[in-house]
């Protein structure tokens, strides 16, 4: 992904990275809805993780 990002000028966002090292002892359960799909809360920790990653300053809280 990286190798892409870079060849199209992209910035990459990782985000499996991301949630690794947010839940680093335990499952993703609390982000998912099933073992593949965020639910709301994995969704709103994408957008945040995006948001930080691409420069556009902090999420605001809904």
């Amino acid at each position: 992904m990286i190798e892409l990002a870079a060849e199209n000028g992209a910035l990459p966002v990782e985000h499996e990275a991301h949630w690794l090292a947010e839940l680093p002892d335990r499952e993703a359960i609390p982000w998912l809805d099933d073992p593949t799909h965020p639910n709301a809360v994995g969704h709103r920790r994408m957008a945040d993780h995006m948001l930080r990653t691409l420069g556009l300053g902090e999420p605001t809280e809904l």
